[in-house]
């Protein structure tokens, strides 16, 4: 089978809790980490729940990604997804330096 696209999976925990916090400032990451990657979002959006949780999301023509971030627990979590050019390996390295913490990145072969 065919190889249609790479999904980047990162699990970080062990941040400080005030340094996981501000929509504005983790849409700007995630936009910035898409870049990096290759490409530009088309949309996205971003949301932050009653308990303090925070999810931001972008779709590009060649892929999407995500971040949910738990401030209280101090984790985070992200998916980048790439069915084209993105580079999904140059989009976490920008998360991770951005949010920092210990990591675990799996890559998966998708299609």
């Amino acid at each position: 089978m065919r190889e249609l696209g790479l999904h980047a999976l990162v699990d970080a925990w062990g941040i400080e809790p005030v340094l996981l916090e501000g929509l504005e400032r983790l849409e700007d990451l995630l936009a910035e980490a898409l870049e990096k990657g290759g490409v530009k979002a088309v949309t996205g959006g971003s949301h932050q729940f009653d308990s303090g949780e925070i999810m931001v999301w972008a779709i590009a023509d060649e892929g999407h990604a995500t971040i949910r971030v738990y401030p209280e627990e101090g984790r985070w979590m992200a998916d980048v997804f790439s069915c084209g050019d993105l580079e999904p390996e140059d989009a976490v390295d920008v998360l991770v330096e951005g949010l920092g913490g210990q990591t675990r990145v799996s890559l998966l072969s998708r299609g």
